[in-house]
């Protein structure tokens, strides 16, 4: 890049008009550069109380104040999610609550770890999973649109589609529920997940980690507030 010895200058020397002229812009580049201590390659066309860039942006020198995160945004997310909380007995999908267990209003999600586990029998109930087992050898298969899981309670070894698949922790039995970690769950259902302490969210395309985070503080706020 080119640099020049800024010195003192005139007005004359670098303004042509009211535009600055090659110098001007050189000396503001070099000026910029000194501040933030690094090259910046946007040349400043013009400036009065603020520097318009080549690019179209704007510098007025002040901090842009960070966009609060609200139940706008998070609806947004969960509006299109699985959100599980493991201090309840439903589970919204898509915004719509669900019962976690039809069976048994008692039942909620469980921690195993750091992974929450969800009732097998709300897959089936809650998002349309075929469920169908295998007395023979225990285990358990789970179908969904395009995805075909097979499991068996206390091994984390499993197959996707017919390819192996590891399972975060293992299926377990409580009396007769059966629990299956998440990142299972999301599989089956061709979805991502995100764990938050005790929220989980299962969701679909490219949503940031903070975004997820602050959904998960947004939910937790509100289950404190009923």
């Amino acid at each position: 890049s080119k640099r020049i010895d800024i010195g003192i200058l005139s007005a004359d020397e670098i303004f042509s008009g009211n535009t600055l002229n090659e110098k001007g812009l050189l000396m503001a580049a070099e000026c910029i550069n000194n501040v933030y201590d690094k090259m910046i390659y946007r040349y400043p066309v013009y400036r009065e109380d603020a520097i318009n860039f080549s690019d179209g942006t704007k510098d007025d020198g002040t901090d842009k104040p960070e966009k609060k995160f609200g139940e706008e945004d998070a609806r947004r997310i969960t509006k299109s999610a699985v959100v599980a909380d493991i201090y309840s007995n439903e589970i919204t999908v898509n915004d719509e609550r669900k019962a976690a267990d039809k069976k048994n209003s008692e039942i909620k999600p469980t921690k195993k770890g750091d992974m929450i586990m969800l009732p097998i029998r709300f897959l089936k109930d809650g998002l349309g999973i075929k469920i169908s087992y295998n007395n023979a050898d225990g285990k358990i298969t789970l179908k969904g649109k395009s995805k075909s899981l097979t499991l068996k309670p206390g091994e984390t070894g499993a197959e996707l589609n017919g390819e192996a698949f590891t399972l975060k922790e293992t299926p377990i039995r409580y009396g007769s529920v059966t629990y299956i970690p998440a990142n299972a769950a999301a599989a089956v259902c061709d979805m991502s997940y995100f764990i938050s302490e005790d929220i989980l969210i299962m969701y679909t395309g490219n949503v940031k980690e903070n975004e997820l985070e602050k959904t998960a503080e947004w939910i937790r706020m509100g289950a404190a507030e009923k």
